[in-house]
């Protein structure tokens, strides 16, 4: 059996609870040997010590750092390392087990103050001594070569997209067209410049209101990804759609506060949608792998480096209601959508099976 200390944020989020998920059953699924993650939670804010390394080094074979959004400044609290990573940059020299880094991405906010100085020493250094690194899109590698982190990287899919959903019945019918509103509720004052996040949500429900009437019909659910902060706005899209208005928190309450157990779950909501607008990274991530049309939305740099990365519509909050309504009107009528996405999810699947393959090789178990 190989152990494998698996630095990640694994609570509080689904989107990042999906990543956690998603690295131990690709690699377990084709690892030669039985494999024992233990995880280690950075949300608890806790830097890593000496003895946390030496407690590694006795027992594990490799530590994981990744996936998701962890070049970011700390989540509330300060960090050692100016991002996600929290060890002192001295103590990186003592960790003797392989560092990979694993389909991470750049985090910073539209409209955030910056990131602190000691982080650009603290990726360097990390990324040198790193025996494999991965991102999971072409926008965070190019920011790390323009830091002049010179280390081999692999661009590679967010694992989230490859994880096995549950198909939860949903209490509509199956000819019922429905719109999946991923919406971030959190940090408004870093999302957004000079527009009130209520005149964003009237134009985003009036867009789905149109587009609905285009249709004949349907219904718009909202699916809260972090529920202590996206709930608090629903009920401004109930104003306007009334009826035609679900909450996924009040359909399935089992679901909230987020939970590793229902991962699959939630993916199952995501298949269940016609389309979604997504204005969180894994939002867009699990709509993508589950095949559903979806139209990144806002300023942050994650959702317009995933739609590049996969040729998806992406409009920022300046767009008006009449633009929305359109691209989601194209979206609908594009009949060569799924299976683009099918073609492109198989080459993505490629490029992570490539490199779980070599971290098995490097650690023995392939």
């Amino acid at each position: 059996m190989k152990t494998i200390f698996h630095y990640n944020a694994s609570s509080r989020n689904y989107g990042d609870m999906t990543v956690q998920h998603g690295i131990a059953f690709s690699l377990s699924a084709i690892s030669k040997e039985s494999l024992n993650f233990i995880s280690i939670d950075l949300k608890a804010g806790n830097p890593l010590t000496i003895d946390d390394i030496y407690y590694m080094n006795s027992f594990g074979h490799a530590l994981i750092v990744g996936g998701g959004g962890l070049i970011m400044k700390g989540d509330g609290f300060d960090t050692e390392s100016g991002w996600q990573f929290n060890i002192d940059i001295e103590l990186l020299k003592h960790i003797r087990i392989p560092i990979i880094i694993y389909a991470i991405g750049l985090n910073e906010f539209p409209y955030d103050t910056g990131f602190p100085e000691k982080i650009y020493d603290h990726l360097r250094e990390t990324m040198r001594i790193a025996k494999l690194v991965s991102v999971r899109n072409s926008g965070t590698r190019k920011f790390l070569k323009d830091i002049e982190v010179f280390k081999k990287i692999d661009v590679i899919p967010d694992p989230a997209m490859f994880v096995e959903r549950f198909d939860l019945s949903l209490p509509f019918p199956n000819d019922d067209y429905l719109i999946g509103i991923n919406w971030a509720g959190d940090r408004i004052k870093q999302r957004y410049k000079n527009t009130n996040k209520f005149d964003d949500i009237q134009k985003i429900a009036k867009a789905c209101q149109r587009f609905l009437e285009f249709k004949g019909g349907g219904k718009v659910v909202w699916i809260p990804h972090v529920a202590v902060y996206d709930i608090h706005d629903a009920h401004v899209f109930r104003d306007i759609l009334k009826e035609a208005f679900f909450d996924i928190s009040e359909l399935y309450p089992h679901l909230y506060p987020e939970q590793y157990f229902y991962v699959p779950q939630i993916l199952g909501i995501y298949k269940r949608m016609n389309m979604v607008i997504a204005m969180r990274g894994h939002g867009n991530i699990f709509s993508f792998g589950q095949g559903t049309r979806c139209i990144a939305y806002g300023d942050h740099k994650k959702v317009e480096f995933f739609s590049r990365e996969v040729s998806t519509p992406c409009l920022k909050t300046s767009c008006t209601e009449y633009e929305l309504y359109n691209c989601m009107v194209s979206l609908e009528s594009n009949q060569e959508y799924v299976n683009i996405v099918k073609l492109r999810r198989k080459d993505l699947y490629q490029d992570l099976l490539n490199f779980n393959v070599r971290i098995l090789k490097l650690i023995g178990a392939l």
